[in-house]
C-alpha cells in the first residue's frame, strides 16, 4: 500500500481498530523490515541535526505521565530534560525530568499546530512487554514528506494499554502513532538550547 505509514485510513485503524490495522500491517511486514534496516543507517550527523530541532513531548496528568494507552481530558503535554536519544525518554521519564518554570510548575507547551502523523515501530530492549519508544526511532523513521517541514516537537501515542493491540509479532516491535507539531512562536529558548546526547557524546 502506498505511503502505508502516513495513510489516513491506516492511521484511523491504528487508533480505532487495531485488528484491522495489524491485518494490513502483516501484508507490509517485508517492506517495513527493509525500511527499518535502512532507517537505522541514518548518519549520526543527520540524527543530530534532527534531534537539535525536534523535541519529544510527554503527556502528563496530575504530576505524573499517562500510562500507555491511557486517555484523560485533563492531561497536558510537557517538555523533558534531555535523555540519550538511543534510550527511552518515554519509559525513563519521571516527574523530576519535567522542565519547570521558576514557580515550579511545568513549562507550558503553547501554540501547538499539528503538522501530520505517521506510524512508528519501536524496539523494546529487554522484556518484550516493556514499551520503550526512543527519540532515535522517531527521527530515523520520519517520513520523507515531513523531513523539510517546520517540525518543533512530537508526541508518541499508543492506541491501547492492551499488549496485543500495540505489538506486532511479525516485526517484533511495538507500534505507535507519532504526532508531529509546529509551535506558533517556536520552541522556548531553554528547550531549543538543550544539549543532545547520543550514546557517550554530548552536543551543545
Amino acid at each position: 500500500m502506498k505511503e502505508f505509514e502516513t495513510n489516513a485510513k491506516i492511521l484511523r485503524n491504528a487508533e480505532k481498530n487495531p485488528y484491522a490495522f495489524f491485518s494490513a500491517l502483516s501484508k507490509e511486514s517485508s517492506r517495513i523490515k527493509d525500511m527499518l534496516l535502512k532507517s537505522e543507517q541514518l548518519p549520526e550527523q543527520e540524527l543530530l541535526h534532527r534531534a537539535k530541532r525536534i523535541k519529544p513531548l510527554i503527556r502528563m496528568v496530575g504530576g505524573r505521565k499517562l500510562l500507555v494507552g491511557e486517555r484523560c481530558l485533563n492531561s497536558y503535554l510537557a517538555y523533558t530534560k534531555p535523555f540519550d536519544v538511543h534510550a527511552s525518554y518515554y519509559f525513563n521519564c519521571k516527574p523530576e525530568h519535567i522542565i519547570l518554570q521558576t514557580n515550579k510548575t511545568p513549562l507550558p507547551v503553547e501554540g501547538l499546530k499539528e503538522i501530520g502523523r505517521f506510524i512508528c515501530y519501536h524496539n523494546y530492549g529487554g522484556y518484550y512487554q516493556c514499551i520503550r519508544p526512543g527519540v532515535d526511532e522517531v527521527l530515523q523513521q520520519l517520513p520523507m514528506k515531513f523531513v523539510d517541514k517546520p517540525i518543533d516537537s512530537f508526541e508518541v501515542v499508543f492506541c491501547s494499554g492492551v499488549f496485543n493491540e500495540v505489538y506486532s509479532y511479525q516485526l517484533d516491535r511495538h507500534v505507535s502513532t507519532v504526532i508531529l507539531y509546529t509551535h506558533e512562536k517556536g520552541l522556548p529558548e531553554v528547550i531549543k538550547n538543550q544539549e543532545v546526547i547520543i550514546g557517550d557524546k554530548i552536543y551543545y
